[in-house]
């Protein structure tokens, strides 16, 4: 088992040689203000826009019952995209998409 992985460690060392690989050392750095949902988020997703750039997010609201919201991102600051809370029910299980003409897409598990 030993030399197993020494095989494998190995070859992916020299993968990494061949394919010119680099460790890049990143961090994560906010969006815009920090904090900018109205109050506590539930099931928090997030979409890019290909043709844009624009970045959205949906969640559940805590403030409004865990009802859905969907926020973009403007380049500057965090907006509500239509009226926020737009369902009467609280949510989980989001998931966003936005297709090839920048339309966006939520679906939840309802209540």
């Amino acid at each position: 088992m030993k030399s197993l992985l020494q095989k494998i460690r190995i070859a992916l060392i020299v993968i990494n040689i061949l394919c010119g690989a680099q460790v890049v050392q990143a961090s994560w750095h906010p969006v815009g203000a920090p904090g900018f949902s109205p109050g506590s988020v539930n099931a928090p997703c997030i979409a890019v826009d290909s043709a844009s750039g624009t970045v959205y997010m949906a969640f559940g609201d805590g403030n409004n019952s865990n009802r859905p919201t969907v926020m973009k991102y403007n380049g500057s600051s965090w907006i509500t995209v239509g009226s926020g809370a737009f369902d009467a029910n609280g949510t989980n299980n989001m998931s966003i998409a936005v297709n090839k003409s920048g339309t966006v897409y939520v679906a939840y598990i309802d209540g």
